[in-house]
């Protein structure tokens, strides 16, 4: 959801600079760029030996490696900025940016929506299996209370069948 939103206003922002046009500082660019470069390389190195663990673990994997690599881009846009004295490299950077960001929010929901069905299919045979072993007991033991006695398939149902067995007490 949130590298969803992070797209959408990268997208937001290099349209609303390609309209209204922009003036990047490429010194600030650059400088910020190689702050948060060093900041996001040190997390991706703490992820790394986690980076396989759960749904959380993996998200946040993805979404440190697209920092890196926006990093990296608006390091070369800075650079480009700068040699030709255009906008324009800003623009075609951050518009990728974007896409990079909407690709990461993708595998990340896919990961999420993966799981959830991991974890529905588990409850599903959980149930299943409770009730097998529920019905195993009940035609193991004949399950017998006062004059009735309950067969596998009633059980399932809840329903006695009357009548059918004499007290064995």
């Amino acid at each position: 959801g949130l590298q969803l939103l992070l797209a959408l206003g990268a997208m937001f922002e290099v349209a609303r600079r390609l309209a209204f046009g922009s003036e990047p500082k490429p010194p600030l660019m650059i400088g910020m760029a190689l702050v948060a470069l060093a900041a996001n390389v040190a997390c991706l190195w703490l992820l790394s030996r986690h980076r396989d663990g759960g749904v959380h673990m993996k998200a946040s994997w993805i979404f440190s490696t697209n920092d890196v690599l926006a990093n990296l881009g608006v390091i070369v846009a800075g650079v480009l900025v700068g040699w030709t004295g255009s906008n324009t490299p800003d623009l075609v950077i951050g518009a990728v940016i974007a896409v990079l960001v909407l690709h990461g929010a993708r595998r990340i929901l896919r990961q999420v929506l993966a799981q959830l069905l991991r974890v529905q299919q588990y409850r599903q045979f959980a149930a299943q299996r409770a009730v097998h072993v529920h019905l195993r007991h009940a035609v193991d033991r004949a399950q017998i209370v006062g004059e009735h006695v309950f067969s596998a398939d009633m059980v399932a149902r809840a329903a006695p069948i009357a009548g059918t067995a004499k007290n064995t007490e």
